[in-house]
């Protein structure tokens, strides 16, 4: 198995697992929204905790003071690395934008463009 096909299946599962997890309660059944659209249970969690945002910086300096103020409100930290051109970075966008939106308020979501923003992208490779 591939280093880079590894990498994509991890961060899926990990996905997953984080979009799982984000359901108001242990005896709700609902599926994640990107399983057959938008579920009512995402857009009850979004209205209760008021969502997130995706943040998209330009630079390293961007990233680096947006770790640091998660860090310093003990707030989990996820980087989406994407390029325009990726074909699986297009079709995982939908469900990272959905998970920003849900869990914002205890993770923060990044999403790097590595053609825009190499320096962040050679950083945390």
């Amino acid at each position: 198995m591939s280093r880079g096909f590894s990498s994509w299946f991890l961060l899926l599962v990990a996905l997953l697992v984080a979009s799982v997890a984000a359901t108001p309660t242990p005896s709700c059944r609902s599926v994640p929204s990107w399983f057959h659209g938008k579920s009512a249970t995402a857009g009850a969690i979004q209205q209760l905790r008021g969502g997130g945002e995706l943040h998209q910086p330009e630079t390293l300096e961007e990233v680096e003071d947006l770790i640091q103020q998660a860090a310093m409100k003990g707030q989990l930290v996820v980087i989406d690395f994407t390029a325009s051109w990726c074909g699986p970075c297009k079709m995982i966008a939908p469900l990272f934008q959905e998970m920003a939106e849900t869990m914002g308020d205890d993770v923060v979501f990044l999403k790097v463009d590595v053609d825009e923003n190499p320096d962040t992208a050679a950083k945390f490779s």
